[in-house]
């Protein structure tokens, strides 16, 4: 026979061997590339996978049809380096690609590849180049690679993607990573959080929103009692408007920045606030007569009075706002909203609304009232819109912030 034929002979030969449907019996390999299917219609089965009788066999074993019962296969001589014999198959499509090996003259079967089913792999190492991932999860939930000077672990793709990770032992000399969740106020101002001036309004931490509770932590609350017009209530970290800021966005630096915090609102009508990254020329948020907010320098997420459904993001420089998207999110009472923050170390940064990237961005360095390498940090503000009021809360579950060092 021809040599080139053999190629085209091999993809006409039946590699599917016949549909095993009993309960029991023993399953035999017995072709290169040949795959076993499984049907569990009559049950669950107990199967037993037959040692090879030959080195370098690649073969499978499929469960085809679920029947609605487990198929669990024995693989004679075990199929990894422990030992291990026992596979599960739950669902249609669970899958195990096995190849054959010789060891001092006895045949083993060594597992290439399971989809869906509870196989042990031998541990082992891999060496990869700078900035090749590795992913894990049944949908890439999160990858790793050594990026040259720091190990990133984070989700394949979305707001976290490329933040460094706590699994590098050098993190610390690498990137500034606060995370807090608010589980106390000692905890909360143990780690540097200020309560600013606050006028009929107070800070506290607490789990007092029953439909909202977290089964574990709790959350930092801003409150007001409604009692004057513009009551308001403000926290922020320290080094607020000082050279102690945790972070700064400086255009062309490389130093990346990720800011995340998850809110309730209370209540909506006639209450707003404001949260995100600022600096001050005083200590606070500072708040006229007529209840309109100011900060020195910051980008942030912000309600007004006249349309409180609705978040707005915002940038602001030297007391000159600059509205980025109005209307960039719906607001409503005992709703959470994840907000989130991103500066990719050159000029862009791009605000995120429970995990999506906002289209309008704001370039870092424009000619505009955009604030570059101001010393920045993370504040929350509640304010009452109308005197004689009902009471006002503000939830904040956790906030985390990460940038890059130089």
């Amino acid at each position: 026979m021809p040599p080139h034929r053999t190629p085209f002979d091999f993809y006409k030969a039946p590699l599917e061997q016949l549909p095993h449907k009993a309960v029991t019996g023993t399953l035999y390999i017995d072709r290169m590339m040949g795959v076993i299917p499984v049907d569990t219609t009559a049950g669950a089965a107990a199967l037993t996978l037959a040692r090879p009788t030959k080195a370098g066999i690649i073969g499978a074993v499929l469960l085809d049809t679920d029947g609605g019962s487990d198929l669990t296969l024995t693989v004679t001589g075990g199929y990894n380096a422990a030992g291990s014999t026992s596979i599960t198959y739950a669902d249609a499509g669970d899958l195990v690609v096995f190849y054959s090996i010789d060891i001092a003259g006895t045949k083993y079967w060594r597992v290439l590849r399971s989809v869906g089913t509870n196989v042990v792999l031998d541990s082992g190492s891999i060496t990869l180049q700078d900035d090749q991932y590795v992913d894990f999860g049944t949908g890439n939930d999160v990858r790793v690679k050594w990026d040259g000077t720091r190990l990133v672990a984070a989700p394949a793709s979305g707001f976290w993607a490329g933040c460094p990770s706590k699994l590098d032992p050098d993190w610390i000399s690498k990137a500034m990573i606060i995370e807090h969740q608010f589980a106390d106020m000692g905890e909360a101002t143990d780690f540097g959080w200020n309560v600013g001036t606050n006028t009929n309004g107070s800070v506290a931490t607490g789990d007092a929103l029953t439909a909202n509770t977290p089964g574990v932590g709790g959350y930092l609350i801003l409150s007001t009692d409604g009692s004057a017009q513009y009551d308001y209530a403000t926290i922020k970290l320290s080094g607020y408007g000082g050279a102690g800021c945790p972070v700064k966005i400086t255009e062309n630096s490389g130093l990346k920045m990720w800011f995340e915090t998850k809110i309730i609102p209370a209540s909506v009508t006639d209450k707003f606030f404001m949260l995100g990254l600022g600096s001050a020329n005083a200590d606070d948020v500072t708040v006229d007569a007529t209840g309109a907010e100011q900060i020195q320098d910051g980008f942030y997420f912000r309600t007004l009075l006249a349309t409180e459904v609705q978040l707005d993001t915002a940038v602001n420089q030297n007391t000159t706002e600059t509205e980025i998207k109005g209307n960039a999110a719906a607001v409503a009472a005992n709703t959470a909203l994840k907000l989130g923050m991103y500066f990719d170390g050159v000029t862009t940064l791009t605000f995120y609304v429970n995990g999506v990237a906002l289209d309008d961005t704001v370039t870092i360095g424009d000619a505009g009232n955009i604030p570059n390498d101001v010393g920045l940090t993370p504040f929350f503000h509640l304010k009452d819109g109308v005197a004689g009021g009902s009471a006002s809360a503000l939830y904040v579950e956790y906030m985390k912030l990460v940038q890059f060092k130089a």
